[in-house]
């Protein structure tokens, strides 16, 4: 059990991409397997059945575990050293065909690092890619619903400073987004992107033996347009392609657990123990929950929702500066990069061109990537600068560009990386609509098999029928302008930056998922309440043309029965009676063909 523990702690260390304490971490799943072995030994004769099977499972981590410290103890002297990997690589395929391993699923996972450390020898005398300067932006986009983007950013800007956001106040606030003028558009509508800004102290990620493994800033933006994200940003110098690799997949929700704290809290807080989180994307949603629940609280909304989820995160990668040189840690000068072709013929490139995985399944497994693949597009810029969208990254490379144009590349990048919570707020809205309209649905069938009290409950849903198809109506509007704006080359103040937001757009399938969400309004609006407006007409018109039927047909009898009955009297009486009977006849009959005249033009004109 021992052993199984650093089993899980081996597993963990490599979602978290920690080479020395992945080592380290196998290294003391061998040696208690080691030990389970001996006692194992020891009961063979009088258990042998139980013996032999814990023995089986006790050599068998204990020759995987080895393989692996082996294996993560070459990579680290690869890295430091630039030592070829060619013995580690032989010791894991000794391991791989062990009687113990062999046929089993641990001999997959070596062959996996096996090849891993084959393509990195491979590799050992390639010119590899160091980023010298550049930063590393973590876009965790929401939405917010029950509550307008404009009063969230108003409510933001006046109220934010006293909220409590994951165990910590803001450390500022500001009543606009930093950006610069680029986005001073044209709007005939005066519309322009803007919104608020909440920063709160930095944020240190640590292993769980306390080492630090990195430190981002934090930020919330609320956008007046609803685009809104928690936003984390680490600096990047001097980093290698590992690094690199492990830093972005640091925004996974799939990442190991961690220990994810602020390294600061406020001054009135300091007596309380601080917050911690497993994962960055764990504190990103719990900023999320809070400041929906803040935004309840301190405005006079009924109810505010929100649509965030972990997976849905982008990462920016922007590079000012990169270098290359022979090996992974080669002696000889680096060699300045200024063009996208010695970019591309970097190792280490494919890391900057490929989205963050969802799972690691071998140790640097990063080297199989291609730099070309279909799961990136590029987004063609003005002259030396390269743009690629993935999934779930966007890659900013401008080795030759000043830093000043860097902030104005990382607005664009950024607001594009944010639209994907908008898009799920507006799915999530829709798909309550057509739950609502559902709900209309089971109540006209209930209504067709009970008529009992069907007047009052069909004015009732004719009631909320108008009112959801104001609502629906008031919110397609919102969405089609919004979407206009968007693709609208007046959002920016430059044609050339409008022109890179349009590639940028059209590389993350904007079109696509915008137009996905106007099929899905035309089946809310045509198959859902379209068939409701329908019944609920035919039902009242029929409902109208029952009561009509009814009430001529009691005229009709009142009358047949009442015209005997006068006739009768009459000729009983004779003389005067006769006349005085005639009279009476007429007077019903002109009196029921006037009142059923009179409510059947009643009844048609409420149908």
């Amino acid at each position: 059990m021992k052993s199984l523990d650093y089993k899980i702690l081996v597993e963990n260390e490599m979602l978290s991409m920690r080479r020395e304490a992945h080592a380290d971490a196998a290294d003391s799943a061998a040696r208690w397997a080691h030990r389970a072995a001996e006692y194992a030994q020891r009961i063979t004769d009088e258990y042998p059945d139980l013996g032999a099977y814990v023995l089986e499972l006790a050599e068998r981590g204990n020759v995987y575990n080895s393989a692996v410290a082996t294996a993560m103890r070459g990579v680290i002297g690869f890295y430091t050293t630039g030592a070829p990997l060619d013995s580690t690589i032989s010791a894991i395929e000794r391991a791989e065909h062990h009687p113990s391993v062999a046929d089993t699923a641990p001999a997959s996972d070596l062959r996996a690092h096996r090849a891993c450390l084959t393509a990195l020898n491979h590799e050992r005398s390639s010119p590899w890619l160091h980023v010298n300067h550049g930063r590393i932006v973590y876009v965790y986009p929401f939405a917010l619903r029950g509550i307008a983007p404009e009063r969230a950013v108003t409510c933001a800007g006046e109220k934010s400073a006293d909220w409590l956001l994951a165990g910590n106040f803001p450390s500022s606030v500001h009543n606009s987004l930093d950006l610069d003028d680029i986005w001073d558009g044209s709007d005939s509508l005066g519309r322009r992107y803007e919104g608020a800004l909440i920063e709160l102290p930095d944020v240190t990620m640590r292993g769980h033996d306390n080492t630090e493994m990195g430190r981002v800033t934090c930020q919330i933006r609320l956008s007046n347009m609803g685009n809104h994200y928690i936003r984390f940003e680490a600096r990047l110098r001097d980093v290698s392609p590992s690094d690199l690799y492990a830093m972005m997949f640091r925004a996974a929700p799939e990442h190991g657990s961690i220990r994810v704290s602020f390294k600061d809290l406020s001054p009135e807080l300091r007596d309380r123990p601080a917050g911690e989180w497993p994962r960055l994307s764990d504190l990103a949603m719990c900023l999320v929950e809070d400041t929906r629940t803040r935004l309840h609280e301190y405005s006079d909304i009924t109810e505010v929702g929100m649509v965030a989820r972990p997976g849905m995160y982008q990462v920016v990668v922007s590079i000012n500066s990169a270098s290359a040189r022979r090996g992974p840690a080669g002696t000889e000068a680096r060699r300045e990069i200024l063009t996208m072709d010695d970019l591309n013929a970097a190792t280490g490139v494919q890391v900057l061109t490929n989205p963050v995985t969802y799972m690691v399944g071998a140790i640097e497994e990063w080297i199989h990537y291609s730099t070309q693949n279909e799961l990136s597009a590029t987004v063609q810029g003005l002259g030396r600068e390269w743009m690629v969208r993935t999934p779930n990254t966007i890659l900013m490379a401008a080795p030759a560009g000043a830093d000043h144009a860097d902030a104005t590349r990382l607005g664009v990048v950024e607001f594009v990386a944010s639209l994907d919570g908008l898009f799920a707020g507006w799915s999530a809205e829709l798909a309550s609509y057509y739950e609502k309209a559902r709900g209309l649905q089971e109540s006209l069938s209930r209504l067709d098999e009970n008529r009992a009290g069907s007047a009052p409950e069909l004015a009732r849903l004719s009631r909320q029928l108008n009112a959801e198809k104001i609502a629906l109506n008031h919110f397609t509007v919102e969405l089609r302008s919004t979407l206009a704006l968007i693709q609208s080359p007046s959002l920016v103040a430059s044609p050339v930056v409008a022109a890179t937001l349009s590639g940028l757009l059209s590389a993350s399938g904007f079109e696509r998922a915008a137009e996905e969400l106007r099929v899905k309004i035309d089946e809310v609006v045509n198959e859902q309440l379209g068939i409701i407006i329908e019944r609920l007409t035919s039902k009242r018109i029929e409902n109208q043309r029952v009561k009509t039927e009814v009430f001529l047909a009691v005229i009709s009898a009142a009358g047949v029965s009442g015209i005997i009955q006068v006739l009768q009297a009459g000729y009983g009486a004779g003389g005067a009676g006769v006349k005085w009977a005639i009279a009476g006849v007429i007077a019903i009959v002109t009196g029921a063909v006037t009142l059923g005249w009179w409510v059947g033009r009643s009844a048609w004109s409420r149908g």
